[in-house]
Formats: structure tokens, sequence, C-alpha cells
């Protein structure tokens, strides 16, 4: 008998600003959905942000997932860089506009910095565009000793737009 794979929580940032921007957010759920480590997965609202730092690019649709995984973080990692090669991500060495991007944002209680992977992601608490949709799923969770609302004040929200739209894992809202 093989022994239980433990299940974490995951938190995954998302966001597009190439082509159909929903579909793409729309379709990495459907993919994390159908991966057979993935036992659940649940979204926040959708949000409109400003390409910040992009010169004359379209605005980026971001949303936040939360998994339970039997993925360990790297094997998870690898999981999302698939879906998002798939739908079309080129990867460059600077900040670009892009058909998906999805960051790992939280795994469990992990903290680990590899060269290829950091846990919590290191700029999270400094992005309203990933704090306000991650609030959408867990207002209490805790990042470096904070909460997510403490982390918030901190942060220029006034780029950040939410959206009422209907995707796949938001028809409660």
């Amino acid at each position: 008998m093989s022994p239980l794979k433990q299940v974490e929580t995951a938190y995954l940032a998302l966001g597009s600003n190439l082509g159909d921007r929903l579909w793409h957010l729309a379709e990495a759920y459907k993919r994390l959905k159908a991966d057979p480590c993935v036992q659940s997965v649940r979204g926040s609202q959708v949000y409109e942000t400003l390409a910040v730092g992009l010169k004359d690019a379209p605005s980026f649709l971001n949303a936040v997932l939360e998994i339970k995984t039997e993925h360990t973080s790297e094997s998870l990692l690898t999981c999302v860089h698939n879906i998002e090669k798939t739908l079309g991500r080129v990867r460059t060495e600077v900040v670009s506009s892009r058909t998906l991007d999805i960051d790992i944002l939280l795994y469990g209680s992990l903290h680990q910095n590899l060269e290829r992977l950091t846990i919590p992601h290191p700029r999270m608490t400094k992005r309203a565009f990933v704090l306000m949709p991650l609030m959408d799923l867990s207002k209490h969770l805790l990042v470096d000793d904070l909460t997510l609302t403490d982390w918030l004040k901190l942060c220029d929200t006034s780029g950040v737009k939410r959206l009422y739209v209907t995707l796949p894992w938001n028809t409660e809202f």
C-alpha cells in the first residue's frame, strides 16, 4: 500500500493582457481543475489593472486561484509553466505583455528560496492587483506576520478595478 500524498493549499495569481484575456484566465482554471494532482480549485473575482511599467500596453485582467494540490511546490511550478506555454506565453528576460502569467503566491506554510521559485512570492505584498483578489478568497491570511488588509493599506489601489464578469469559478459573486 502506498502512503497518502500530502495535500497543500496553494494560491496562484493569474494575469493576462494579450488576446482574449478572460478566455486565458478561464482556460488556466479548466486545465488546473483537470490536473490529477489538483483536488479542488476556487477563484476570486477578476480585476482589471493598468499595465504598470509597460508603455502603450493593454491593461491586465488579474485573478487568484486557491487550489488543494498533491503537487510539490516545484512540480506545481512546472505544471503552471506548461499551462502558460500551451496558452502562448513567451518568456523574456524583461517585463512584457503576455497571454498568461501564473505565479505561485503561497504554498501551505512553506518558505522557500530557490533559484527558480521563491515562496511566498517576493512581490505579492506590494501588488494591489494580487492582494485584492487574494482577499476575495481568504481575508484572514497572514503573510510575514501581517494580514492582507494591512499589506493592502501600504499599496496604491488607484489603478485596480473589480469587474463583475462570470467565469467558470466565480458564479457565486
